[in-house]
């Protein structure tokens, strides 16, 4: 999960993070713990893990400004999502 900038993980449909890149494994998003339980409670706030599990269609939010949040199904793997969040850099 080098690809990204951002935090990225790979988490199950009960929440248990299978794998994450360095800055979110920095976070604390290490393998095996339960992904609502890292950060604070309201750095959780709004999560459409649910809604994505259930449609199996990615979903995406802004929850600030400068901040994007997307779960993506895996494809062939319905009890699989990632999740990323971006940090949206100030125009210069």
């Amino acid at each position: 999960m080098g690809w990204i900038s951002g935090l990225a993980r790979l988490i199950n449909k009960k929440y248990v993070v299978l794998a994450s890149n360095k800055a979110s494994k920095e976070k604390g998003f290490t393998e095996g713990v339960i992904y609502a339980r890292v950060l604070t409670p309201g750095s959780h706030k709004g999560c459409l893990a649910h809604v994505m599990l259930k449609t199996q269609t990615a979903q995406l939010d802004r929850p600030a400004e400068d901040k994007i949040r997307e779960w993506i199904p895996v494809e062939g793997y319905e009890e699989l999502f990632v999740q990323f969040t971006l940090t949206i850099p100030q125009k210069k």
